[in-house]
């Protein structure tokens, strides 16, 4: 039989994943902002890229730090595999989800899934190239989150505890929280989900709960905006409902 031997599961799974993320941001972005959506290292991101390069499913561009694009065609016959397509949402059903992707046992597909669960929410109220205005700050939130919960509530109690003894706490909970960041809510992620009728609110609150430099980069995603939006087109709970934890415990 002839043609390429097909990829191995594990870039498959790469593969895949590489393409969501590239789509939601529009199929056109800078390797910069791709890798940090992806949360891949730089030997990683590299080989695969060269790997849809040499492929013809990518093409380079310009610009700062340089980009990638779907190649033209990249959705007809003979390129992109339809499976991936997001099927078109019904105007009767807003908030049903999309066409099930398949058993995601491990990480690899996660953040996929999670990209393409939330790019069929957006469909119609955000233009396609906006997506990741939504999808990058919501995913670093997620694993700004998973890196603190089990600290949460060491974190709690030493704030508490220095405040109480006239102290700045913020050397201390960095400490506790074993990190160069913390956040001193007593909300998280999944703590939002319990109240679903404020979740704009609580939102808001445990962004403004995080040390000023994560306070910054969420400015610099202009979050807010985003946040407002989602909330007044009855999005944003279900986002958040979105974002699965295991996309934030695979750092590499």
């Amino acid at each position: 039989m002839s043609g390429s031997p097909a990829p191995i599961p594990d870039q498959e799974a790469l593969h895949e994943e590489f393409f969501g993320a590239l789509e939601a941001l529009g199929g056109s972005a800078g390797n910069g902002k791709m890798r940090e959506l992806l949360g891949w290292d730089e030997a990683t991101y590299e080989a695969v890229k060269a790997s849809l390069l040499a492929s013809g499913q990518l093409r380079p561009g310009r610009g700062r730090g340089g980009s990638v694009s779907l190649a033209e065609g990249s959705g007809e016959e003979g390129g992109q595999d339809p499976a991936r397509s997001v099927p078109p949402k019904d105007p009767g059903h807003p908030a049903a989800g999309p066409a099930p992707l398949g058993p995601q046992p491990s990480g690899k597909q996660n953040l996929s899934a999670f990209i393409w669960s939330v790019a069929d929410l957006l469909r119609g109220d955000y233009k396609q190239s906006d997506y990741g205005k939504v999808i990058l700050p919501f995913t670093v939130l997620r694993r700004l989150d998973c890196v603190l919960e089990p600290s949460k509530e060491a974190v709690l109690a030493e704030k508490e505890l220095r405040e109480g003894q006239g102290l700045d706490p913020e050397p201390f909970l960095l400490r506790v929280a074993g990190q160069a960041f913390c956040n001193t809510s007593a909300l998280g992620m999944k703590r939002l989900m319990g109240d679903q009728d404020n979740i704009g609110e609580n939102l808001r609150s445990y962004i403004q709960a995080f040390t000023p430099e994560v306070r910054d980069i969420f400015e610099s995603f202009e979050f807010h905006l985003q946040v407002d939006k989602l909330d007044k087109a009855g999005l944003l709970y279900m986002v958040c409902e979105r974002s699965p934890s295991s996309i934030c415990i695979r750092t590499r």
